[in-house]
């Protein structure tokens, strides 16, 4: 089922594309074990990422609602998404992983949400930094 999902894409609008995205997230929290959604959401980062040629390094632009991906080095690193609209009630609004893994808080505001995606990743590529075989094996 996941491989006819994947196969659509393509034809699919930006706004249908970040929609799945939201199912998928969420379902990906239901059930983190669940490969194939990971390969569903990968498939939908690679689909908004083949649209519009992004940055080598920074952030990539869109419309309203599209998810926005931290570069480096011309991959993938964070990706910062929209998940409701603001209203009073609601203070989380959107959702920030970096290399796959959601950060723990949601943000009210894009800039806080993409400030916390590159400060994580740059504690991420401290850390690989400061164990040497490690560094190594990734380059």
């Amino acid at each position: 089922m996941i491989d006819r999902l994947i196969e659509r894409l393509p034809n699919l609008g930006r706004a249908q594309l970040a929609g799945m995205r939201i199912k998928g997230m969420h379902r990906r929290n239901v059930s983190p074990e669940d490969k194939e959604i990971h390969r569903f959401i990968d498939a939908i980062d690679s689909e908004f990422l083949r649209r519009k040629t992004p940055p080598h390094n920074g952030w990539t632009t869109g419309v309203h609602g599209d998810p926005r991906y931290l570069m480096c080095e011309g991959q993938r690193v964070g990706v910062v998404q929209r998940m409701e609209t603001h209203r009073h009630s609601n203070g989380d609004v959107y959702l920030a992983e970096v290399l796959g893994q959601f950060l723990p808080e949601q943000f009210r505001r894009v800039d806080d949400a993409r400030l916390a995606v590159e400060r994580a990743f740059s504690g991420n590529l401290q850390k690989i930094s400061d164990q040497p075989n490690l560094g190594k094996r990734l380059m």
